[in-house]
């Protein structure tokens, strides 16, 4: 489960010269020696870590939300660990101690110490009691149309789920999956490791509200209102979809082993969703390994393989044509008014939807050095746009042939402006921002030199341009690409000033794709985009799910009681002047690519502080108390 990184910073908060008053605007002490200070993502909501305890802080009255009080063990074996990793004794053990705060992504949840809570409220929904206790999480899954959380865990041997309410942070039911042996747990998560997302199953809602779900290799249906099993079928399942009326739920088999190229394999069964009891005699076998399903009509579905595509009865699994259309190297099949356009390889073809044979004579062929599985295709008015992990490439839409070509390298990033028709790609230190339509040869870079585009992840649409920000680094540019203004930040050697990610949480939380848009409730919104460098994670968002992000976002008490604002970064610099540190705190004004203020921040290094960009406040720990300050 991958985790959006907080904002950790240990610095001196000594004077806040000129802008800021002498006393904070508020504080209070701390029980334990202070560790750090971070930032719940999807809340906004401070949290701070001591030797004893975890506190989320109410940043508008100043006062504690909660605390959780750490396992004493889990603490112990943390400081022995990295005790020995310093000493080179052992090589990273402690990256396998168990983090006793576990931040559950696109929620307003935590697992803190195997406890699981709300961060707004401190509300414990289990985990507390001998039926719902747990020693790890596996997995979670929202389920959009319920608005609820499922969360796998295990404890000793046993496997639970349990289902969350989003609207009442309330715990519905727990339901205990099985019983594992320890080796075939770690397995489990060793292939999840491996493997991504990419094979997860995604479990979802039928009309009647039951959870279509999976464990090991059967497929459960599971009651939502209590958890009870509806059915079970052991069908290795990989995944599924169900017809338009949800009589019929369609099984993708799981492909076999670890290492196979594909998460789905080549066998395709139907289900009564009523009973669980399997429709077909056996089950169909597709062209090599699955590829995507689209909906025909209310009887029949097409089902599409890695090497062709056929039509098939939901009822039955009767093909409609007898031999399948073969296409190798199929990657996409749509249906349009005049037939099914399949683009497999280098080449796209018009198949008749009654006779399964081609309609054009001879398929449209893009003018590509090689057919690779991993290509964005993106429609523009004159072409199709086409990004490789090697190449950005426009080809004319009537003749199919190369307008212009851009070698990248594989480590080049993409991130989209969808409104104005705008790509953005950074191939090291070559930054281009172009419309496709308006490119008759390959598009020229920005004339300026990036300091580290390496750490550059996020890509702004703003009204009067664009902002572009790094770790220690930002650039604006106007809507034409013009470079307005671009400011690296020095920091000081040796110090952990160097690795700090201050303004990671300006990135709003529940992000699923490369481009969203966010508002504050007060009319005023901003676009934000994630420049991704693999393009299997393009197009992976989901309307449904950034609809749940928004309406958890909405719920929230502080959220709507305080002045949120998107139009700010901040930025650390760390210089050596006279002999003496020097390190200042940058305000910078994301509407103009402007410095608004700067802050002294002292020279010692060993108070800990952190800047909360979403509610423009900085938290400073000094003498084991908590301070906090407006900016």
């Amino acid at each position: 489960m991958k985790k959006i990184l907080s904002l950790l910073c240990f610095l001196h908060v000594a004077l806040f010269l000129n802008a800021q008053p002498a006393n904070p605007d508020w504080s209070f002490p701390l029980e334990g020696k202070p560790i750090r200070i971070f930032v719940h993502n999807f809340t906004g909501i401070p949290i701070v870590e001591t030797s004893t305890f975890y506190y989320g802080i109410n940043y508008i009255d100043g006062n504690v939300l909660w605390k959780i009080e750490k396992s004493a063990l889990n603490e112990s074996l943390k400081n022995t660990t990295q005790t020995l990793d310093a000493l080179g004794v052992t090589d990273n053990a402690s990256s396998q101690v168990d983090e006793s705060f576990e931040e559950i992504p696109f929620t307003p949840f935590a697992s803190i110490n195997d406890i699981f809570i709300d961060i707004e409220t401190g509300k414990i929904l289990f985990g507390a009691d001998t039926v719902t206790k747990y020693s790890s999480i596996m997995e979670t899954n929202i389920i959009p149309d319920m608005f609820v959380l499922l969360v796998k865990t295990i404890s000793g041997r046993s496997i639970k789920l349990h289902c969350v309410d989003l609207e009442t942070s309330d715990l519905i039911w727990t339901k205990e999956l099985g019983k594992e042996s320890v080796l075939k747990t770690i397995s489990k998560h060793t292939s999840l490791s491996l493997l991504g997302s990419a094979n997860a199953f995604e479990p979802k809602a039928t009309s009647t509200k039951d959870i279509v779900y999976k464990y090991n290799k059967t497929l459960i249906l599971i009651n939502s209102k209590d958890g009870s099993t509806v059915w079970e079928n052991e069908c290795n399942p990989g995944t599924f979809f169900l017809d338009s009326k949800e009589e019929h739920l369609m099984i993708v088999e799981q492909s076999g082993g670890l290492l196979s190229t594909s998460s789905f394999g080549k066998k395709v069964l139907a289900i009564d969703l009523k009973t669980g009891q399997n429709l077909w005699k056996k089950p169909v076998e597709i062209a090599d390994n699955f590829v995507k399903q689209t909906q025909i009509d209310a009887e029949s579905v097409l089902i599409a393989g890695k090497d062709g595509f056929n039509i098939y009865k939901y009822a039955t699994g009767e093909k409609l044509w007898k031999k399948d259309y073969e296409a190798k190297k199929l990657k996409d099949v749509t249906v349009e008014d005049e037939g099914y356009e399949v683009f497999y390889g280098k080449k796209t073809m018009l198949v008749d939807k009654v006779s399964g044979k081609n309609i054009w004579k001879k398929p449209f062929e893009m003018d590509l050095d090689d057919e690779e599985d991993d290509i964005i295709k993106q429609e523009y008015e004159k072409g199709y746009l086409l990004l490789s992990a090697e190449y950005a490439r426009f080809v004319d839409k009537e003749k199919g042939k190369t307008i212009w070509h851009l070698s990248v390298d594989k480590t080049a990033k993409i991130a989209f402006d969808y409104k104005n028709r705008k790509v953005a790609i950074l191939d090291k230190k070559k930054f281009y921002l172009f419309n496709p339509d308006e490119l008759v040869k390959k598009p020229e870079k920005i004339k300026f030199d990036i300091e580290k585009p390496e750490e550059i992840y996020l890509f702004e649409t703003r009204n009067k341009g664009y902002f572009v920000q790094g770790m220690n680094e930002y650039f604006f540019l106007d809507g034409t690409g013009t470079m307005l203004s671009h400011k690296y930040y020095k920091q000081l050697a040796t110090d952990r000033l160097a690795r700090t990610l201050l303004t990671i949480g300006s990135v709003v939380a529940g992000v699923m794709s490369t481009e969203v848009t966010v508002s504050d409730g007060s009319g005023n919104s901003a676009t934000f985009g994630l420049f991704t460098s693999n393009t299997r994670q393009y197009g992976a968002g989901s309307k449904s799910m950034a609809d749940v992000a928004r309406r958890l976002k909405e719920k929230f008490k502080l959220r709507n009681a305080s002045k949120t604002s998107n139009d700010f970064a901040y930025f650390l610099s760390g210089e050596r002047k006279d002999g003496q540190d020097a390190i200042t705190l940058i305000k910078v004004d994301k509407n103009t690519g402007e410095e608004a203020k700067s802050y002294n921040m002292g020279s010692n290094r060993k108070i800990i502080y952190e800047v909360a960009p979403n509610i423009n406040m900085a938290f400073v720990i000094i003498d084991e108390q908590l301070a906090a300050y407006n900016l």
